[in-house]
């Protein structure tokens, strides 16, 4: 959770920069309508894109929790080996202690 804070700040700041740049472009004495427009268009899909990138991250970091909210352990080794025992361990369920055979 810190890093995607972190990575979203990130998209933030870079966003806000470009803005600046924007910004500056249209009021700079070197303004030229063509040009200015064109670097203006392409900034602002760079700004999109970071929008995107970061709800792609959100949408990818919820399906990643959903999958690690389920999963399966398989414990092999031989009889009497605390295969059961480490089950208990872990589950807590009072009934998966066997008694080899």
């Amino acid at each position: 959770m810190k890093k995607e804070k972190l990575l979203n700040s990130t998209f933030d700041n870079e966003k806000n920069k470009i803005q600046e740049i924007i910004d500056n472009f249209n009021t700079s004495p070197c303004y030229v309508s063509d040009a200015t427009s064109s670097f203006e268009i392409q900034l602002i899909d760079v700004k999109k894109s970071f929008d995107l990138l970061s709800m792609e991250l959100k949408k990818d970091l919820e399906q990643t929790k959903k999958n690690l909210s389920k999963f399966s352990i398989t414990l092999f080794g031989r009889t009497r080996a605390g295969k059961s025992t480490l089950m208990e361990i872990l589950t807590w369920a009072g009934n998966s202690i066997g008694l080899g055979a």
